[in-house]
């Protein structure tokens, strides 16, 4: 087939029908296969005076080609915002649908936040949209006013938000976004709601080959958005670490996904995120003062082909997947199919219930997770933080709202099911436990709270060199570990597993010495309360001893409770 140049002065901008043909040697034609074919109208932010040299303020250059296009996009023309190569100085802006930003490339073009202090504040000098008679695409927002770079139009329709959206068509391509997040002020309203790309209740969101840096809170909000594809992204938190400066931001994620749909996500990389580097989640619409109009919107139809986390730090997770309080705030239908993780930082992976709402009744919630596939986690370092004083796991999936290992706390009444993890490979290089380091007891392996139907088919857990629980399973049932292989250089302490009030539960596992004839840990197994129907089958249990039941387990229950050699 000859190539076709769709820049070609004789196709006409709009969108276009291709028909391929077969032809056979005596010139019949057959198969046909049609393609829709778009010839973008293409606006140069050059052409509207802007100079991207890196010094000069380019913000209204590139409003007024945004206004330009404008005219061809409300017309359902696809549109793109041109940004040639150089560096763009830029206060905030807002694009509409059928618009798409694009560059030469990460290393070519890039996009920087102009923070002014020229004025008395960030409204009056532009930088953030001026409060003064806002239109209604706000929609009771604030982030519409201050986030850096936006979709116009924050409204919706709060009764459908699953099927709801305003802008549609739009996305970003080849560069690099600045926020310029150590020039907002770490206290005060400079520090809440101000994100750096924010595409809110839009359908058709295109992002590929793109670098986001130095946001001040949320890198990429997506908030109940859908139908998404994302190529190949970066995040860094903080550019300036090997200058000795920090962006300390506690509400920094990378991604967040409240309330999104049918999302594809080839290739993400964090580097230093403050919070969760990736968050998927269920979204409860509504002002947050008015329970009686809260409507759920859940996440579902998500893969991620490929996540890496480098230096997780601050208060989140490497990736978090939450349900909310309101029924049918559920998660499911997620295949995550390769996170990487090197150095967990604060708190590792988790699946959980989330409370978002203050007023939220404890241990009431009703959004559910199910249905969750990841089919490879790598994990290479240890975790040095805690949460409410409770060292933190390499992946926690618990049903328990808002404060996990609470011992006041109550669960979730529905349990989560249906989750299937097909290898795990944690090296968590950690030192070993020093009462004088208390940095070397802060991490667990894998907790279950509340949740059924688990299948694990391999994990490999190395060098968590501390007394801490390998496997911690609380009141769960149905849970399946295929195989696995623990080598921790810790003897002496805590059981490698434990079980609280959880029934049917079958592990395959081998457990060597540490070397020679040391044994791993105290006992293999830690039982309590009301377990039962437990079988651990071993092919090496090299550990001080082989099962602990505490006083609370009922002799008949102790009964079912069996290690066999294989």
């Amino acid at each position: 087939m000859n190539k076709i140049d769709i820049s070609n002065s004789n196709i006409s901008i709009g969108s276009h029908t291709l028909d391929i043909y077969a032809i056979d040697r005596i010139g019949n034609t057959s198969n046909a296969i049609s393609m829709n074919i778009v010839k973008p109208k293409v606006f140069n932010v050059k052409d509207y005076n802007a100079k991207g040299d890196g010094i000069t303020d380019d913000t209204q250059a590139v409003r007024n080609t945004i206004e330009e296009a404008k005219s061809y996009s409300d017309n359902n023309i696809i549109t793109v915002i041109y940004f040639p190569t150089g560096v763009y100085l830029i206060k905030q802006f807002k694009i509409h649908s059928n618009m798409y930003l694009i560059g030469d490339g990460i290393n070519r073009t890039k996009l920087i936040r102009f923070v002014d202090r020229s004025r008395s504040s960030l409204y009056d000098s532009g930088t953030f949209t001026t409060r003064t008679d806002p239109p209604q695409e706000h929609a009771g927002d604030d982030s519409w006013f201050k986030s850096f770079i936006t979709n116009y139009d924050f409204r919706g329709n709060r009764t459908d938000p699953i099927n709801s959206y305003t802008n549609y068509n739009i996305g970003v391509k080849n560069m690099t976004i600045n926020g310029n997040g150590y020039s907002f002020n770490l206290d005060g309203d400079e520090n809440r709601n101000n994100m750096l790309l924010k595409f809110k209740r839009c359908k058709n969101i295109i992002i590929d080959n793109v670098r986001l840096e130095d946001s001040m809170n949320w890198s990429l909000d997506l908030r109940e958005s859908k139908y998404i594809n994302i190529g190949y992204l970066e995040i860094e938190g903080n550019t300036q670490r090997d200058n000795g400066r920090v962006n300390d931001r506690n509400n920094q994620d990378g991604i967040n996904m409240h309330g999104v749909n049918n999302a594809v996500i080839d290739r993400v990389i964090v580097y230093e995120s403050y919070d969760d580097s990736m968050f998927i989640g269920a979204a409860i619409v509504g002002p947050s003062d008015r329970p009686d109009l809260w409507v759920p919107n859940p996440a579902f139809n998500i893969t991620v082909n490929y996540l890496e986390v480098y230096r997780q730090v601050g208060t989140g997770h490497a990736l978090a997947i939450t349900s909310e309080y309101l029924e049918g705030c559920d998660v499911y239908n997620v295949h995550i199919k390769h996170v990487k993780l090197h150095n967990l930082g604060q708190r590792g992976m988790i699946i959980l219930h989330y409370s978002n709402y203050k007023d939220t009744p404890e241990g009431e919630g009703r959004g559910i997770i199910h249905d969750i596939q990841i089919d490879k986690i790598e994990s290479y370092g240890y975790s040095k933080g805690t949460l409410m004083d409770h060292p933190m796991p390499l992946l926690r999936i618990t049903s328990r709202p808002s404060i996990p290992y609470a011992e006041t706390g109550k669960y979730n009444n529905k349990k989560f099911y249906n989750i299937h993890i097909k290898d795990i490979y944690a090296d968590f290089q950690q030192p070993l436990y020093s009462r004088e380091d208390p940095t070397t007891d802060k991490q667990i392996g894998i907790v279950l709270e509340n949740v059924q139907h688990v299948i694990i088919d391999n994990a490999t857990l190395i060098n968590k060199n501390n007394q801490r629980y390998i496997f911690d399973f609380v009141m769960s049932s149905d849970i399946t570990v295929n195989n696995s292989y623990i080598k921790n250089n810790q003897s002496g302490g805590w059981s490698l597993m434990r079980m609280k009030d959880t029934q049917d539960v079958t592990i395959y596992t081998t457990i060597p010495y540490i070397s020679g004839t040391t044994r791993q840990g105290g006992a293999a197994l830690r039982v309590e309360g009301d377990s039962r129907n437990i079988t651990i089958y071993y092919r090496e249990l090299q550990t001080a001893s082989t099962i602990s039941f505490t006083d609370d387990v009922p002799p008949d229950n102790r009964n079912t409770v069996r290690l066999i050699q294989i």
